[in-house]
């Protein structure tokens, strides 16, 4: 019994030892692999390094060593074959790529590398044997077309890399792909029928492809003649495939090209033949209203409020209407009148030409009462009051109409910010502040509009001598440096910071920035210069010499403006506002007095001088617009 257990016990250990000796021997085995990899790694990256160092000889002879060791790996012959056809050494290319193929011959990439060493040589027809021999041995793998083509390609040879593309795309069970691939070196070249031909037979087997196909036209669409190519190309598969997707896509290529009103007939008639009730025409509306398209987006709008009174897209038809009639006139004011001064009063000369805006808000409030678009409506109607006409009276009264209760108005917010720049204008800074901090409150889930209002509360706090106050909701405002209106809350929160000790200057400061917020611009003008002229002052003299000299601006005093401006480039060696100042004269000239020449003269000043300037590419792109800008006194 006892030699029994002991023979078990001896087997037992027997076979334990064999165990641990095993698992020790692959442990070592393994290790030993580790590190050899490593060593060629290693070796690798020391022949990239004597590649990039120039020691061409060093790294052919490291990467020959690696390939003894792993003839099969791409990384190494793919990083040798391109020393050799770097230097010419077509012979050895060949040999190496072959030796390849014989290790592995169904390499489709060794194909295409070696069918690229003979096209290079001038050997084309070789080339293309070579690749059509690697698309042949592996003729059931689709992809593979594909690596051929790509390889046509970096050669230029576009011919047979669309020949390579129209094979695989036969065989394709899936054709998308090969479609996009033809369709791009169609337009690289120039076909821009044939690139739009593809992508008409993509979104007539697949529908859902009808945005990326969008997207892929509009690369080239501003291309000249490619426009009309695209359209006829969309009109012919059109006349032979009545395809509603064909037509949108027709729609787009009209609205790109700036063709509107033969875009408006299509939509009209996708919306008709679809029996949309308007849905198509609406969302075409919305799109052409983004992208500033306003007397499109009216038509669109105008034709579900005729055609459709009992579409639910009826009450936003006629919002959406109103909103790009406003937009429409003001756009035709700025155009007329560009507003380019930083600082300028509240323009009422024409007030009169918001009167059919005004009265579709008034429709809309009749019509809708007790609604999201009525409320819509009124805040819209408030800010024309306020801003375009200054009846301030009328505009509180509105916008004390929109209950923020219990239908929960989306405009509330809105609508109690600006009753709180209302009463800014008018001098209640109290009232302004609990507006404020209602809207501020209200917005707690928009990051971007709190921002805003913290700003403002700052400047509140600022224009009543609570500096403490102001500097804490300016470093809120500055955590973020991305948001608009960092940079202006960094100059408040400096300007607040250098100044503490004196705060009976940055008083005065202070009351002149709220002189001008009220368009006050002749009492505030006063003030900065008497700011401006104390040279002891250093920040705050520099900040109120510009100031001033963008009140004299407001004010039409554009010579006097000029010599400030002047002043402050040659005086100023801290250079902290000579960007703005050189900016602020360019405007002038450019706009005011109608000399480009000296207003390029002062752009490119800010180009040379402040190359991190916040209107560097402002500048560069109004030097380039008084360039090609025809009619201009030089």
């Amino acid at each position: 019994m006892k030699q029994t257990i002991l023979m078990k016990n001896k087997l037992f250990i027997l076979l334990f030892c064999s165990v641990c000796l095993f698992v020790m021997l692959v442990f070592s085995n393994s290790l030993q692999a580790q590190e050899n990899q490593l060593n060629l790694e290693n070796k690798y990256q020391l022949a990239r390094n004597y590649e990039q160092a120039g020691d061409y000889s060093r790294a052919e002879s490291i990467y020959i060593d690696l390939l003894k060791i792993q003839p099969w790996n791409q990384t190494y012959i793919i990083a040798l074959n391109n020393l050799y056809l770097q230097f010419k050494k077509y012979d050895q290319s060949i040999k190496l790529l072959e030796n390849s193929l014989k290790l592995n011959v169904n390499d489709v990439n060794a194909y295409g590398l070696l069918g690229t060493t003979f096209y290079v040589m001038g050997r084309q027809n070789d080339a293309f044997n070579t690749w059509n021999k690697g698309l042949e041995i592996n003729a059931g793998n689709q992809i593979n077309y594909r690596i051929i083509a790509n390889y046509a390609l970096e050669n230029r040879a576009f011919d047979k890399a669309i020949e390579y593309l129209l094979r695989g795309k036969e065989k394709s069970s899936d054709p998308k792909i090969f479609s996009y691939d033809l369709a791009n070196i169609y337009a690289a070249n120039m076909q821009y029928n044939l690139a739009v031909d593809e992508f008409c037979l993509l979104v007539i087997n697949d529908p859902l492809q009808l945005e990326v196909v969008k997207n892929r036209i509009a690369i080239f669409l501003s291309r000249p003649g490619a426009g009309e190519a695209a359209e006829s190309s969309i009109q012919n598969f059109i006349a032979s495939s009545d395809n509603r997707t064909l037509k949108e896509l027709l729609a787009f290529v009209y609205i790109s090209n700036k063709n509107y009103d033969t875009a408006f007939n299509i939509i009209q008639e996708i919306d008709k033949t679809s029996d949309a009730k308007g849905a198509v025409l609406y969302s075409y509306a919305q799109q052409l209203y983004n992208d500033n398209i306003f007397d499109t987006a009216s038509k669109c709008y105008a034709a579900i409020i005729n055609n459709y009174k009992s579409s639910p897209y009826f009450p936003s038809a006629k919002i959406g209407f109103a909103k790009t009639l406003q937009s429409s006139v003001e756009s035709n004011i700025e155009s007329e009148n560009p507003s380019w001064k930083q600082v300028s009063d509240y323009d009422i000369s024409n007030a009169e030409k918001f009167e059919k805006v005004i009265k579709q808000y008034r429709e809309i409030i009749e019509t809708f009462p007790n609604s999201q678009m009525s409320a819509e409506a009124i805040y819209r109607l408030a800010e024309i009051k306020f801003h375009k006409q200054l009846e301030i009276e009328e505009a509180i009264e509105l916008l004390s109409s929109i209950d923020g209760g219990q239908l929960n108005y989306s405009v509330y917010p809105a609508a109690t910010e600006l009753l709180g720049d209302i009463n800014v204008y008018m001098g209640n800074l109290s009232k302004a502040e609990v507006y404020f901090q209602k809207a501020f409150s209200l917005n707690n889930k928009n990051d971007i509009n709190q921002n805003r209002i913290l700003f403002k509360l700052a400047k509140l706090y600022f224009w009543q001598g609570r500096f403490t106050v102001a500097g804490n909701n300016l470093s809120k405002v500055t955590k973020n440096l991305n948001n608009d209106f960092a940079n202006d809350a960094l100059e408040l929160e400096l300007l607040i910071t250098t100044n503490k000790q004196d705060s009976l200057n940055l008083a005065k400061y202070a009351s002149a920035s709220f002189l001008e917020e009220q368009k006050k611009f002749s009492e505030a003008s006063s003030i900065y210069k008497e700011l401006f002229d104390n040279k002891s002052l250093l920040f705050i003299s520099k900040l109120s010499a510009y100031n001033l000299a963008e009140m004299l601006v407001a004010q039409n005093l554009y010579d006097d403006a000029l010599n400030v401006l002047t002043e402050i480039i040659e005086n100023d060696d801290s250079g902290l506002i000579n960007d703005k100042s050189y900016f602020l004269s360019a405007q002038i000239f450019q706009f005011a007095l109608n000399n480009s020449n000296k207003a390029i003269k002062f752009y490119q000043n800010i180009l040379e001088f402040y190359p991190n300037s916040l209107y560097f590419d402002r500048s560069r792109e109004l030097i380039q617009r008084l360039n090609n800008k025809d009619g201009i006194t030089k």
